[in-house]
């Protein structure tokens, strides 16, 4: 765990940092467990990114980079399920790769979507995720927005576009049917009217010049206000704050250019590093003792760099990819 919050914590804001990439924008560190962001408690207000109230630059500046979480990046402490204010989390703007689950909320992160959207959408048990309409196009997108709660939710509902990761998509598995869908690049935010509640939309993206392939990758997530709770005698006060849902699933047939793979190695203090670059996630890094010995499996990560502790023993190394 990077950040956990033993109280309530209000007016959180977690922005322009790097978690497991480089100076650079490489990713360079693998956890070697499972590693969310933070865990929060009930009555908590958490922002992750940026908030989109400031100059295009410094809105850039306050997104995080994240990378090679491999436990859902938000958790909710067991306090959430029984609070009338359940954590708001607002989660956007962020670059990820390589991480597991989805973000603000996933289904294994300790608090049940009813619980976390109760007062945020209509139908907080349903689909909690806007969802992209198969007519589309490079110039508009059609968009079915979760409902809101009316009676709670407040102003213009922002909906966030960007382009999926395509480590995060390749990583499908019986828990996440359609991958790990995560923003490795933020395209464009709009606000929709203050009285639309929710329902069919339509998105703008003339003038980022979208390719019909870039289309297949595109995502959206949506972000609800949340006015504030006052005080009473049993809780603290939770100052206005936005929810953010889960990224959309892809249009789907998105398909990743695939280069060779190419891999360099150094020791350190540390071991035999292995970095590549190349090929497409997730990858597999193999050992054997000699060229006539079977390959068996190190690790399977979505990351381009690993670290093998040092032995007396000869061993040769090969890294594969989907």
């Amino acid at each position: 765990m990077l950040a956990e919050f033993w109280r309530t914590a209000t007016g959180v804001v977690m922005a322009g940092n790097s978690f497991g990439y480089g100076p650079s924008g490489s990713v360079l560190f693998t956890n070697p467990t499972p590693i969310s962001l933070a865990v929060v408690r009930s009555f908590s207000t958490l922002r992750v990114g940026t908030d989109f109230n400031g100059p295009t630059e410094s809105d850039a500046w306050e997104a995080n980079y994240l990378a090679g979480m491999g436990a859902p990046i938000i958790r909710f402490h067991g306090s959430n399920a029984n609070a009338d204010q359940p954590a708001r989390v607002s989660f956007r703007g962020n670059v990820m790769t390589g991480n597991l689950g989805n973000a603000p909320w996933d289904a294994a992160s300790g608090l049940a979507s009813e619980k976390f959207y109760g007062l945020t959408l209509a139908e907080p048990a349903g689909e909690v995720r806007p969802v992209i309409q198969t007519n589309s196009t490079v110039s508009k997108l059609q968009v079915v927005v979760p409902v809101r709660n009316p009676a709670l939710a407040v102003g213009g509902i922002r909906i966030d576009v960007a382009l999926a990761d395509p480590a995060g998509l390749a990583a499908i598995s019986e828990a996440y049917p359609q991958g790990s869908v995560q923003s490795i690049r933020h395209l464009k935010q709009v606000t929709l009217d203050g009285s639309f509640d929710g329902g069919a939309a339509e998105v703008d993206l003339t003038g980022i010049d979208l390719t019909a392939t870039d289309l297949q990758r595109v995502i959206v997530s949506a972000s609800y206000g949340l006015d504030e709770a006052p005080a009473t005698d049993a809780s603290p006060a939770v100052p206005a704050w936005m929810v953010t849902t889960p990224f959309s699933a892809t249009l789907g047939g998105f398909q990743a250019p695939t280069t060779p793979i190419r891999v360099s190695a150094g020791l350190s203090a540390n071991g035999l590093g292995l970095s590549w670059s190349g090929g497409q996630g997730p990858y597999t890094v193999q050992m054997r003792d000699t060229l006539a010995a079977p390959w068996r499996d190190l690790i399977t990560t979505g990351a381009t760099n690993t670290t093998v502790p040092l032995t007396n023993a000869a061993a040769f190394f090969r890294i594969g990819g989907r």
